[in-house]
């Protein structure tokens, strides 16, 4: 939780400091950014919690889409909009689905999805284990 607001806050103070804003104006986007950040990890770790086949997965949908539309907002929409899924991710504002090695990526991009990915496999892994009593 403190490292979802520790990056909340960062995002807000870098949204504030792009918009110009100093001294307490700038506090309040580094505060609002905490905020939103804690807010998501919370969501997200709840419905993780749940423990159910693909509570990881809805629980990093919950999150990144809850972070990222907050941070889109408080920046005056300049942000991209984005729901991540593991493998890839939604770009609302651009419209496009973003997917490991799609070409769109940045290499950073393409570790995080591929990390995601394999979060992806795993909750499948364990969904197929459910059903077949596999061991």
């Amino acid at each position: 939780m403190a490292v979802a607001i520790a990056n909340g806050a960062f995002q807000g103070h870098e949204i504030g400091k792009e918009a110009g804003k100093k001294g307490w104006d700038l506090a309040g986007y580094t505060f609002l950014g905490a905020a939103m950040g804690g807010a998501s990890g919370f969501i997200g770790t709840e419905i993780e919690a749940m423990d159910f086949i693909g509570s990881g997965t809805l629980g990093l949908i919950a999150s990144s889409t809850y972070s990222s539309y907050g941070m889109y907002e408080l920046s005056g929409r300049t942000r991209e909009f984005t729901t991540s899924v593991g493998f890839g991710s939604m770009k609302w504002s651009k419209g496009r689905f973003d997917y490991f090695m799609d070409g769109n990526n940045t290499v950073l991009d393409d570790i995080g999805y591929f990390f995601g990915g394999m979060t992806n496999l795993s909750e499948g892994i364990q969904y197929i284990d459910s059903k077949t009593g596999w061991e």
